[in-house]
């Protein structure tokens, strides 16, 4: 067997070499090699048929096959691949250069060889050099065309089910196609799969097939994607490229005309093939357009949608605290488990809140909350979900009074929410709440302060309702004082500008509320501030006036006659301990010298709060804590020209007088501000993997980077939370909790601030109660440093610990505020079929919507019909309105794009939602609100609905419904 030609234009020479007249060749060519013999494919293989890459000595992937009419001829293909984008990758690499070689028994004495199909082996050698440098081959040169075909139905059954269907029809303007037809495209040539389909994704950039909702294909800005996929073929030998969609859940119906009981043509589909689809060769599509068919027509009968509450399947579990399923009823009683028969966690009104990673980080105002922060951010916050926006507790989508009712509330590892203003943060989830970052309502710390500023150090902001940092003493400036050297001892009046008296001082940092929040008397437990100094023997403030003006104060001979006492510390905010005294501490020795310093600053006295473990936020209990007091004014380093090492109060030989010759005055830091109240209530659980920081800010420190001579601030103490569920988990990490007291400052002559007291925790959960011991190693702080800072607590040699600052206890609702309210929300619910919208029926001859409700006393009975009970049905005897019944429903609809994985998890915004965006609606009271709800836009007509159920222990009529059996919503598909 030998070789007779080949398409690179082979020529046999002397000595059985082949040679190739081509040399220079495509990255994707065919090459195909003639032999005299039929070839054994087996024996052909990268050593039998040599391509070799001569720079990186890589043979490039390709196949090997026989030509299909003539077994003589070898076919050798490089390999076509793809990339994650679909784009084509070839066999060779373009530009490079190939050692092309089949070798030759004649020639070749190793081998191995070519075959043919008796076993005798190829005879002359070919060898030939290549270039890779023609580009892409266009197999079939030209323009491609498309071919678009569908299935049609020809008949139906009595049952008005598809009977026969014709298979592969042109597209353009067939009517009737089968539901669940398949579109084909058949390309007549090798296409660039990049412009087409991503083979891996089965998405197309290019392809799109949408649903007219109105038949009027003129108008394209109604139209609707079809949610589907894609899939290619790519056939070498016959030179044919095949694109299937196929459409995810069927073609919709083209619609039925329900009053006469006939077809109508109410949507059509689109499918659309741009001039950007391509072959290999760069050729645009040849027939681009629009293919336009009908579906079929399909009469739906009507459709019940709903619950009965037997199994969980359709329970959204993220938003609902209610008891679904345990007993084929939803049911509001805890069964025994608490005191009460409520489940707390609020309404929900106000929808999710989902707090992402961030920056940027997002805040609550206790005080006025209008939530224009998150406006374009509804993947966050969507204040047009909200139920009810003009009910009770909100005016428009404005939250006043702290008190926030979400469904659920989810704060994403990093993810911070801060809540800010005077009043506790109180954060309900009708569902549940995770935290996996950080709730931030801690306070803030006393920057870094200049003694040379004229003003005291301000803190910054408390947590909410927690008590602000005291502000530093002022500075006597003293700016007009002037030395008398050389002036003959004539005295110049000297006015320091001194500020009014008070302001010298550190002020005492924002007490806490007594006796309770809801009508204090007074506020108590702050820390105090740093007296200003000097004062004289009766603990007056003494400063000068001139510079003969220094009785009173206080000036060290062995310290160059100069004044070493600075001002007072500012002492930490008590709450649940006392806060720490301020200490100031003088400068340097002072010999035989006494001399006079500032008394300690108290901190914060707790016995004055008369703490309240039960932080009951219905009693005022739930109080932020207290700030701590600001450093004091003060002139160390101001000096006389007394003698020195001998009499500092008389004067030097001469006539001049005993006077100031150095004025130093300096103003103070301030207090750290102190932790928040707040609340957290869930229906269901409450899962902490992250932090809840409601620590104390850090009292003001000198600034480290000047020669400053600052009395520092005390610590703030840290707030007061408040965790109530069925459930609540916490990560096993110290420092979940954080209610631990601000640091003092620290200032001149290393005098500190006192530190702040811890605030106080409280968890509250049906039983069993969390353990005790294991829920107290993860709060901030830890009995070891409680036992370090209050050593003698409870006596000499019995400190502080854990039961101090936590405590726990049975989790009983109140039938009051928002603990009284509480509910269930079910899943996306969408029936199945080849519908394009659901049309919900209205009230006639059935109900458009019923419950049936388990009433004490007399049973099962129709919510919205007729009843055993009253006259009129119970939703007209106890109303509809959320803050009036003791019992409303809502519902909601959306349009989704295919069908939905898991109708329980659905993401409603961003570009990765299965939910076309724009068609969520609000929340209504009856399910055929959501019919009209986008006039005359059908492309945002909803297929699916879920619902909502809000009980309220506070309206009369509650005690009598013990459940609800079903939920039932009448739909007419089309």
């Amino acid at each position: 067997m030998a070789i007779v030609s080949c398409t690179l234009g082979c020529s046999v020479g002397a000595g059985n070499q082949v040679s190739c007249g081509v040399t220079d060749v495509y990255v994707n060519q065919e090459i195909r090699i003639t032999f005299t013999e039929p070839i054994l494919l087996s024996s052909v293989n990268n050593n039998t048929f040599q391509v070799v890459d001569v720079d990186t000595g890589k043979t490039p992937p390709g196949s090997f096959s026989p030509d299909k009419h003539n077994n003589r001829v070898l076919v050798y293909r490089p390999q076509l691949t793809f990339d994650s984008s679909g784009n084509p990758i070839f066999g060779l690499t373009e530009n490079a250069t190939y050692t092309f070689k089949i070798p030759g028994q004649a020639l070749d004495a190793l081998g191995p060889y070519i075959l043919n199909t008796a076993g005798a082996p190829n005879q002359n050698r070919l060898l030939c050099t290549l270039v890779a440098s023609r580009g892409v081959f266009d197999a079939n040169p030209g323009p491609p065309t498309v071919v678009v075909t569908v299935d049609v139905v020809s008949t139906w059954d009595a049952n008005g089910d598809p009977d026969d269907i014709l298979l592969d029809q042109d597209a353009q303007g067939a009517t009737d196609v089968w539901r669940d037809s398949d579109i084909k495209m058949v390309f007549d040539d090798i296409m660039n799969p990049g412009t087409l389909v991503n083979p891996v994704t089965g998405v197309s950039t290019t392809v799109t097939v949408k649903i007219d909702p109105d038949a009027d294909t003129s108008d394209d800005t109604d139209q609707l994607e079809l949610a589907g996929s894609f899939s290619i073929a790519i056939d070498q030998d016959a030179l044919v490229t095949t694109v299937i969609f196929t459409p995810e859940g069927g073609l919709p119906s083209a619609g039925w005309d329900r009053l006469l009981d006939i077809p109508e043509i109410k949507r059509k589909v689109v499918c659309n093939l741009p001039t950007l689809i391509k072959d290999l060769g760069g050729n645009s599509l040849t027939n681009s357009g629009d293919w336009v068919f009908t579906p079929e027509h399909i009469k739906f009968d009507p459709v019940d949608l709903g619950e009965d509450f037997e199994t969980t399947a359709k329970e959204d579990e993220s938003r609902t605290g209610a008891i679904w399923g345990e007993t084929g009823i939803l049911d509001n009683d805890a069964n025994g488990d608490t005191p009460s028969d409520i489940i707390g966690g609020g309404s929900g009104q106000l929808g999710d809140l989902m707090i992402p990673a961030g920056p940027p980080y997002w805040t609550l105002n206790t005080d006025t909350e209008d939530f224009f922060q998150f406006d374009g951010n509804k993947a966050i916050f969507d204040a047009a979900q909200i139920i009810d926006p003009n009910g009770v507790g909100l005016s428009g989508h404005t939250v006043t009074g702290g008190i926030f009712e979400f469904s659920t509330v989810r704060v994403e590892a990093g993810g911070r929410l801060t809540l800010t203003g005077s009043n506790p943060g109180r954060l309900f989830a009708r569902g549940e709440v995770i935290i996996q970052g950080v709730v931030d309502v801690a306070g803030a710390s006393s920057p870094e302060h200049d003694s040379a500023d004229d003003l005291g150090g301000i803190s910054g902001d408390p947590g909410p309702a927690g008590g602000v940092g005291g502000a530093g003493g002022m500075r006597p400036d003293g700016e007009v004082f002037i030395n008398l050297d050389g002036q003959n001892g004539v005295d110049n009046p000297f006015n320091p500008q001194l500020p009014p008296e008070p302001d010298l001082y550190g002020l005492p940092g924002g007490g806490i509320p007594f006796p309770d929040s809801l009508a204090p008397t007074d506020f108590v437990a702050m820390g105090m501030g740093g007296v200003a100094w000097p004062y004289d023997v009766g603990l007056n403030l003494y400063f000068p006036t001139s510079s003969l003006d220094h009785e009173g104060m206080q000036f060290e001979r062995q310290m160059q006659c100069t004044n070493r006492a600075p001002g007072g510390a500012g002492g930490g905010g008590g709450y649940s301990l006392d806060g720490l005294p301020g200490i100031a501490l003088p400068k340097g020795q002072h010999g035989d010298d006494q001399l006079d310093m500032p008394p300690d600053s108290d901190g914060g006295n707790s016995g004055d709060l008369n703490v309240e473990m039960s932080l009951n936020p219905l009693l005022g209990w739930l109080r932020g804590g207290s700030g701590g007091g600001g450093g004091g004014g003060h002139l160390q380093e101001t000096a006389v020209n007394g003698i020195f090492l001998q009499d500092c109060g008389t004067a030097p030989p001469g006539d001049e007088p005993l006077r100031i010759t150095d004025y130093y005055s300096h103003s103070g830091a301030a207090g750290g501000s102190a932790g928040g109240g707040f609340q957290t209530q869930a229906g269901r659980r409450i899962l902490l993997n992250g932090v809840v920081d409601c620590s104390g800010g850090d009292g003001g420190n000198d600034d480290p980077a000047l020669d400053s001579f600052t009395a520092p601030g005390g610590g703030g103490s840290g707030g007061a939370i408040l965790f109530q569920s069925q459930l609540i988990q916490v990560q096993p990490i110290p420092g979940r909790f954080d209610i631990a007291g601000g640091s003092g400052g620290i200032g001149v002559n290393l005098s500190t601030g006192g530190l702040g007291s811890p605030g106080l925790l409280r968890l509250e959960t049906f039983l069993p109660l969390p353990d005790f011991g294991s829920e107290a190693n993860k709060i901030s702080p830890s009995a070891a440093v409680l036992a370090a800072n209050w050593p003698d607590w409870h006596g000499v040699g019995f400190p502080a610990t854990p039961s101090d600052i936590f405590s726990t206890s049975q989790w009983d609702p109140q039938p009051t505020g928002p603990s009284a309210l509480s509910g269930a929300q079910s899943c996306w619910i969408q029936p199945s079929g080849n519908f394009f919208q659901l049309d919900f029926v209205e009230d006639g001859a059935v109900l458009g919507w019923d419950m049936s409700v388990l009433i004490d006393g007399f049973g099962v009975q129709s919510w919205r019909g007729d009843n055993d009970i009253y006259g009129v049905s119970l939703e007209t005897q106890f109303g509809t309105d959320l803050g009036v019944a003791p019992l409303v429903v809502r519902f909601q609809g959306a349009r989704v794009l295919g069908t939905l994985e898991n109708p329980c998890n659905v993401q409603l915004f961003g570009l990765d939602s299965p939910v076309y965006q724009g068609s969520l609606t609000g929340w209504v009271k009856n399910p055929w609100e959501l019919n009209d709800y986008f006039p005359g836009d059908d492309s945002l007509r909803a297929n699916m609905v879920r619902f909502v159920v809000i009980w309220d222990a506070s309206q009369v009529g509650f005690d009598m419904i013990q459940g609800i059996e079903d939920l039932v919503v009448t739909t007419q598909p089309d």
